[in-house]
């Protein structure tokens, strides 16, 4: 979890700076009188701020139940998972797939 916080607050500002320069590009086509400037402008401004916080929001919560649930079992025949480890493997504590994700 600490990896994870890290991890999102510093792509978080990046993150941030080029959603943000991108709603307001979009939003200046709002000032448009053609009706369809306007509401491509709009549509596409809404759409980066969904974006952003699906982003920061649901894929962290994503990521979070996926490693606190699913990430020691097999899900299907093609994806490793779940294989019992011996218990001299055990001693170390190795990091969980979604920490491996943000290493």
């Amino acid at each position: 979890q600490d990896r994870m916080s890290e991890a999102l607050r510093h792509a978080g500002k990046a993150m941030l700076c080029t959603s943000a320069t991108t709603f307001f590009a979009f939003l200046a086509n709002t000032g448009s009188s053609f009706p369809a400037i306007f509401t491509f402008g709009m549509w596409c401004a809404t759409l980066v701020c969904v974006n952003f916080l699906s982003v920061c929001l649901y894929y962290v919560a994503v990521v979070a139940v996926y490693d606190a649930y699913f990430s020691e079992k097999k899900l299907c025949g093609c994806c490793p998972g779940g294989q019992s480890k011996p218990e001299e493997d055990l001693e170390e504590e190795e990091l969980s797939k979604g920490e491996q994700f943000f290493q």
